[in-house]
């Protein structure tokens, strides 16, 4: 333990130095602290690129967060998604496990959507390493959600899944809305 008199004599080079440290293990750790102004739309994109939790950010109308999705690739893509039903607290990119883990339906569907439990559900689709934008648009009653993916042109590289953890302010509602992308 570090005793007080000791903090306060140590340099400020030092302390920030420490602070940086502690930060960037916090969030090799999963734990993730940003606190993006909302009416400043460059520091609100540059928390998302930085970090997978995303903020509100201001908008006319329904709620909209934008987070940097990175696929089993690795490779980033910016995704916008617009809230019409108000559920929608925060998202963040689907971790690899989440992904692996609901692979096997994009088998059979473009985009697949799974409750991970209460509050937390999964929307993944299969894009490419060629990804740049998307936007998800929720619908009000929950029941329709629509991805719109950027075009792609000349791209050949092999499928990539992509995925959105959306989390929500309460238990979101049951069953299973319907998906649609393009292109």
């Amino acid at each position: 333990m570090v005793a007080v008199g000791a903090i306060r004599r140590t340099p400020p080079l030092v302390l920030a130095t420490l602070a940086a440290a502690l930060a960037t293990a916090a969030c090799g750790s999963g734990v993730v602290v940003a606190t993006p102004s909302t009416s400043d739309a460059a520091t609100t994109t540059a928390a998302a690129a930085a970090s997978p939790i995303a903020t509100p950010v201001s908008s006319t109308g329904s709620p909209q967060f934008t987070a940097t999705i990175a696929g089993e690739s690795g490779r980033p893509m910016t995704l916008t998604v617009i809230d019409h039903s108000g559920r929608v607290s925060s998202v963040r990119s689907a971790t690899v496990a989440e992904l692996q883990a609901h692979a096997s339906a994009l088998n059979d569907a473009r985009a697949v959507f799974a409750l991970l439990d209460p509050d937390h559900a999964l929307v993944e689709w299969l894009g490419t390493a060629c990804d740049v934008s998307a936007t998800l648009d929720i619908g009000a009653d929950w029941q329709a959600l629509s991805l719109q993916q950027s075009p792609r042109p000349s791209c050949d590289l092999a499928g990539d899944p992509r995925g959105v953890v959306l989390v929500a302010s309460g238990a979101l509602p049951g069953g299973q809305p319907t998906i649609s992308v393009s292109p």
